[in-house]
């Protein structure tokens, strides 16, 4: 049983360093080179899960990289809308948690892919492109925002 919670405290570990990297990566952070390798440490983290497991995985990170990148909306939503810091609070983790269900879709995907035999190199891209296309975001934020800068 201790081994068990070791290995899922170490998927979460990764899941966090992916979701730091992620939003650290992204615009407004102004290192967007994090973007290239941020999704490496939970791949790693669900290299060996089932798709299911995989999805569960996804919630954690998503999550979290989605807290970090709308560091701004608690804020907003105690100034703007004057909300009590509590219920600020309570609205802005479930914003994060549901855009950040769109990453555990992907991991989802990249995790089916596997089991047909794609590599997470073709099938993480795929499930990227297809998930922000698909996904009805409220506030859009998609990976290829990173190199902004690049596009001139």
């Amino acid at each position: 049983m201790e081994a068990m919670r070791s290995v899922v405290g170490q998927r979460l570990l990764l899941a966090a360093l992916s979701a730091v990297l992620y939003f650290v990566g992204f615009v407004g952070f102004g290192q967007s080179y994090l973007t290239w390798f941020c999704f490496v440490p939970v791949l790693i983290a669900a290299k060996d899960l089932s798709p299911k497991k995989a999805l569960l995985l996804g919630l954690p990170f998503g999550l979290l990289t989605h807290m970090g990148g709308y560091y701004w909306v608690n804020h907003l939503l105690t100034q703007f809308a004057n909300l009590p810091a509590s219920l600020a609070f309570v609205g802005y983790v479930l914003l994060c948690a549901y855009q950040g269900a769109s990453l555990a879709l992907v991991l989802f995907a990249v995790r089916f892919g596997a089991g047909v035999g794609l590599p997470a190199w073709v099938s993480l891209p795929a499930a990227l492109a297809v998930t922000e296309w698909f996904y009805p975001f409220l506030f859009p934020s998609y990976v290829g925002n990173a190199f902004y800068r690049f596009t001139e």
